[in-house]
């Protein structure tokens, strides 16, 4: 019997948004998530993919000043 069964998706984002101030200040604000699907991945290749799959969902967020 053949069944109808999608690959996992893993769908990172990442976004990012620079300016710089009237005092010569640089700012970067940016973000990063990642596995947004939430599937659970298993890469062919890894010695450990019956063991330990990739992480869940995970959310990075940072400002970063140059002056």
């Amino acid at each position: 019997m053949l069944t109808n069964h999608l690959p996992p998706l893993m769908l990172i984002v990442n976004m990012s948004y620079d300016w710089e101030t009237a005092g010569r200040i640089k700012l970067l604000l940016f973000g990063k998530a990642s596995n947004v699907t939430q599937s659970v991945i298993r890469h062919s290749a890894s010695f450990l993919r019956n063991f330990a799959p990739e992480p869940g969902f995970s959310f990075e967020a940072g400002l970063r000043a140059t002056f």
